[in-house]
């Protein structure tokens, strides 16, 4: 039987949850996107709504999931791995929690909108957080 991720381009992980959870979602994104990528399946994360806050230095630190790693240690090694993070545009100024508007992006993470998103998510597998 034929492995059905094969004849995709990748995956897309968009996640919309930021820390009303206690990063259990951003953790198991984090997580998923580390192992896609260490399995040689690029892999993208795009952040939106509340799940903004992720995309910027700092914000995993302190973050730990039952069962999990640090959130922080899945961010590290997924932007170490080469994993991209795209960030919603309109998200990070209404939905973002960062208090220092001057707060640093994570490497590899960007600012990106949704035409770019529709046209990675045709040819990608998505999952949904």
């Amino acid at each position: 039987m034929e492995n059905n991720i094969l004849k995709s381009d990748g995956n897309l992980i968009m996640l919309t949850t930021g820390k009303e959870d206690g990063g259990a979602k951003a953790t198991v994104a984090f997580a998923y996107a580390t192992t896609s990528l260490s399995m040689g399946i690029e892999t993208k994360i795009f952040l939106t709504m509340g799940g903004t806050i992720w995309a910027y230095l700092g914000s995993g630190n302190n973050v730990q999931y039952a069962g999990f790693e640090k959130l922080s240690n899945y961010i590290e090694m997924f932007t170490e791995l080469g994993g991209e993070i795209l960030v919603c545009s309109p998200c990070t100024e209404y939905h973002c929690s960062v208090i220092n508007k001057n707060a640093e992006l994570l490497k590899n993470a960007r600012i990106s909108g949704f035409a770019e998103i529709v046209k990675i998510s045709v040819n990608y597998k998505t999952l949904v957080l």
